[in-house]
């Protein structure tokens, strides 16, 4: 057979068996059957950054610096955006207008003044990259069409991030061969965009209906959550041109003072936190009285709106993060120093990227080891003001609009208290795994240390002693809190002596045994304080 007819026939066969295997699922979602689309969001993968795009230059987008400060700051913000039809930017001008009126001072004026000398904001505005091609020209038109903000030094980049599709046709059709037959047409599928676009082509009711599966107006399906690629979104806006652009003109303008690098997420509602000063003027105290520190935050506090238990859970969790040498600093607010007066930068060397797709401060402090060396500090203040994501959110927390004794007293309510879905410090593992990753110190198996580190840390923990007991009552809870501050029972001296000596059999240094023992007896106190506080108020 001639050469040309050969490939024809070829061609023929690729476009035969490519119409027969779109041809089933196509059938099955335009008779209203969403679920046959034949893709699922893949299991364990993290989903793509694109390139980013801005709005322009914005006006007023320069700092002002006070030659009389120590340090300025350069914010970025990771704000999300789900698909939408919408060029509404209000919520972009609300996160200015909080920037201006509350980061420095007691007054929105004096506040405004500040902020146009100390701070320059880069905003990351990212989407997933939808099924929907028009909702993503959409998203550029969200993004050049910003207002420009001549109040706020800042930058407004977007950029979209692409979900990791997988082949799914699901049922095997009757006129399928055999398994082999069926797998071959399987590679005949349509890519998964062009897919949605043949659906949405022939009925556009039947595909949004595939989209919203994935792409919820309330949110995003949980598979597509789980690829949500944390750490690139804010490796993105760190390296973008806006970034460097700021730490270049701070440098030049403003050589003999410090540059820390802020993180915040967008969903804060309140800079000042029941302090009525502005967060970066109490960062900038704080600053001062550690001799400026390589890392420093202030936590964050839930708004009144969420519910109580949650609440207080992560009030509970900010004070035992603040007895720790090392802690997990929290997105919502953490300051790095990345340039010292009078020499250069080094933010270009530092990464978010590390293990996994989430825990980013814990992977910028991990890359940044080298040059974060001036000691770090969390002072649990209650930081800004933010909303509590879905993942904090259990049946149980979000079951009670107050709080009485009797709830407090309850053991589920002391479980929600220091839930591992909070990331709560509290949970016996949870504070040995983050004090063991910021110890300089490490052993083959982890669990041979963070095991003995729980036991020290459940020795001074409230809770956990309460739980200890054979039978956990409110009565218990009134005894425990009323003899905390009793010296050790023998069976707690045994725990301890044994849990400090299997520490030392792994040739850990008795420095760093009394510092794990400190740490806990602190974190402990805090959460007994805490917890003592919040009774007090139903006497």
């Amino acid at each position: 057979m001639h050469p040309l007819m050969t490939s024809i026939r070829q061609l023929l066969e690729r476009h035969v068996e490519q119409r027969f295997a779109n041809h089933y699922w196509l059938e099955q979602c335009l008779g209203g059957d969403e679920e046959a689309f034949p893709y699922r969001a893949s299991e364990s993968a993290e989903g793509t950054v694109l390139k980013p795009f801005s709005a322009g230059e914005e006006v007023g987008s320069r700092v002002s610096p006070d030659e009389s400060a120590s340090s300025h700051f350069i914010v970025n913000i990771p704000m999300r955006r789900l698909p939408s039809n919408s060029l509404d930017h209000s919520k972009i001008r609300h996160l200015f207008d909080l920037i201006r009126d509350q980061s420095f001072g007691r007054t929105s004026r004096i506040s405004a003044e500040q902020v146009k000398k100390r701070l320059a904001v880069v905003l990351g505005i990212n989407q997933i990259h939808s099924l929907d091609p028009a909702l993503n020209r959409n998203f550029k038109d969200f993004i050049r069409t910003v207002p420009l903000i001549g109040d706020v030094a800042n930058r407004v980049i977007g950029f979209f991030w692409r979900p990791i599709w997988r082949r799914d046709i699901g049922v095997k059709p009757e006129d399928a061969m055999n398994q082999n037959q069926w797998e071959l047409l399987k590679k005949r599928l349509l890519p998964a965009e062009k897919a949605f676009l043949l659906l949405k082509a022939l009925s556009p009711e039947n595909a949004a209906k595939v989209r919203k599966t994935y792409e919820q107006p309330g949110g995003l399906h949980p598979s597509i959550v789980d690829q949500v690629p944390y750490q690139r979104i804010r490796e993105q806006i760190k390296n973008s041109g806006a970034t460097r652009t700021y730490v270049s003109q701070l440098q030049e303008d403003a050589p003999d003072a410090s540059i820390y690098f802020t993180t915040m997420d967008a969903d804060f509602s309140d800079l000042r936190a029941g302090t009525r000063k502005g967060i970066f003027s109490r960062l900038e105290e704080l600053i001062e009285e550690e001799e400026s520190p390589s890392i420093a935050s202030l936590g964050y506090s839930l708004d009144e709106q969420e519910k109580i238990i949650l609440r207080l859970a992560v009030k509970i969790d900010m004070a035992v993060r603040a007895t720790m040498p090392m802690p997990y600093f929290p997105e919502p607010f953490t300051a790095y120093k990345v340039r010292r007066p009078n020499q250069p930068a080094f933010l270009h060397k530092i990464s978010f990227l590390g293990r996994g797709n989430g825990l980013e401060s814990r992977r910028f402090i991990q890359n940044g080891e080298k040059w974060f060396t001036d000691g770090a500090v969390l002072k649990a203040d209650g930081g800004l003001v933010t909303d509590a994501p879905g993942r904090m959110k259990t049946e149980y927390n979000q079951k009670f609009e107050t709080l009485t004794l009797a709830i407090l007293k309850n053991k589920r309510t002391l479980q929600a208290l220091r839930s591992r879905v909070i990331q709560s410090h509290a949970f016996p593992k949870q504070w040995a795994d983050i004090f063991y990753a910021g110890l300089p110190f490490s052993c083959p198996r982890v669990t041979d240390a963070t095991t003995p580190m729980m036991h020290i840390f459940a020795v001074f923990d409230p809770i956990s002693r309460m739980f200890a007991k054979d039978r956990y009552t409110s009565a218990v809870f009134d005894e425990e809190m009323e003899n905390y501050e009793n010296p050790l029972s023998d069976a707690q001296k045994n725990l301890l002596a044994t849990a400090r000596a299997r520490l030392l059999q792994l040739n850990m240094k008795k420095a760093m045994v009394d510092l794990i023992e400190e740490t806990a007896r602190r974190s402990g106190a805090a959460i007994h304080q805490i917890l003592a506080e919040t009774a007090a108020e139903f006497d």
